[in-house]
């Protein structure tokens, strides 16, 4: 079984490997062991809850360690983009609506699965919601650099789409072999 801390993270990023890296001062091994599960790193490593700490056996003695403030402090160190490596495409459609947190997430993965992507952001800035709700640990320019990583490597994106019109699911629908809709999508009014 894996330990508590790791058991305790959604994406079960190997905590252990990576506090021992950074114990021994290694920061470029730290960042692999945080990409190696980690989608978009430069965004969810600085925005990370850290539900591991809860679950840390450290705080059984003194306190748990602070393990979201060392994944912000390993990300800040080295915020290059990651280098992504695609499977061969697979000729299947992925629309994917609003630009938040879970579709960037989603484009992402499913770009690294070998799909094609498209979002429909109906705000006029990919990301927004991201960049509101965490502005003093997001900056605009890391949101720019990763959905710009994406952008380069296929996905394709449209903005002010009108994810309101009636009819958009439809066309979506008939266009793509899959649809997430991104709760970000939900806000100021959209999808009503």
């Amino acid at each position: 079984e894996p330990p508590e801390c790791t058991a305790a993270c959604p994406l079960h990023v190997d905590v252990r490997t990576f506090v021992g890296h950074l114990a021994r001062g290694n920061w470029t091994e730290s960042l692999k062991t945080l990409r190696r599960t980690m989608p978009l790193p430069n965004i969810l490593g600085r925005i990370c809850d850290a539900p591991c700490e809860e679950r840390c056996k450290r705080s059984e003695v003194g306190g748990a360690i602070r393990i979201g403030a060392l994944e912000r402090a390993c990300i800040h160190q080295h915020a290059e983009p990651q280098k992504l490596f695609l499977l061969p495409p697979k000729g299947k459609l992925v629309a994917i609506i609003g630009s938040g947190l879970s579709s960037l997430t989603v484009a992402w993965d499913c770009m690294r699965k070998g799909y094609s992507v498209k979002i429909f952001e109906p705000g006029k800035i990919l990301g927004e919601s991201l960049c509101e709700r965490y502005p003093d640990l997001l900056p605009r320019k890391v949101v720019d650099e990763e959905t710009t990583l994406l952008e380069k490597l296929g996905m394709k994106v449209e903005i002010n789409a009108p994810v309101n019109d009636p009819g958009f699911l439809d066309r979506c629908l008939k266009s793509f072999e899959a649809i997430y809709l991104g709760l970000d999508s939900l806000r100021n009014g959209s999808w009503q």
